[in-house]
């Protein structure tokens, strides 16, 4: 009987899943407006960023100071999605028994509601005048 390594199957599976993504299709999660040919004379109505750069792009409009929101990113999403991966990774690798099924558990549920609750700040900073260039009456 063959005994099937969790984490050379998990890399396995990763390697040819990002290969499929890559060589097949590269451009799927592209805005159309980042394939128009650059034109240097005006300046372009709105900036249209990917989809993995809101949530770092309303960081660091959030934080006045340039540093300052630089240190905000780093520690916030970067441990977050890289713990919940290392334990899923562990988890898949031990028995289905009583404290492992619920450990299993959290970190799924973690995971998908970093991504639910992603686009409630950008919803909710939108009545939020922008002190920089608002050019209301605050008297």
């Amino acid at each position: 009987m063959i005994k099937l390594d969790c984490r050379k199957l998990d890399r396995v599976a990763s390697t040819i899943f990002s290969s499929i993504w890559i060589f097949y299709g590269p451009n799927v999660l592209g805005h159309p407006d980042n394939y128009i040919p650059a034109n240097p004379m005006p300046t372009p109505p709105h900036i249209v960023l990917e989809w993995y750069f809101l949530l770092i792009h309303a960081i660091l409009r959030s934080i006045p100071d340039k540093l300052g929101g630089v240190a905000a990113i780093a520690p916030g999403i970067f441990w977050l999605l890289l713990a919940d991966r290392l334990l899923l990774g562990w988890i898949r690798c031990q028995p289905v028994e009583a404290p492992f099924v619920t450990i299993g558990q959290i970190p799924p549920f973690v995971f998908f509601l970093f991504f639910a609750i992603t686009p409630i700040p950008g919803r909710v900073g939108r009545g939020i005048p922008n002190s920089y260039t608002d050019e209301t009456d605050h008297t």
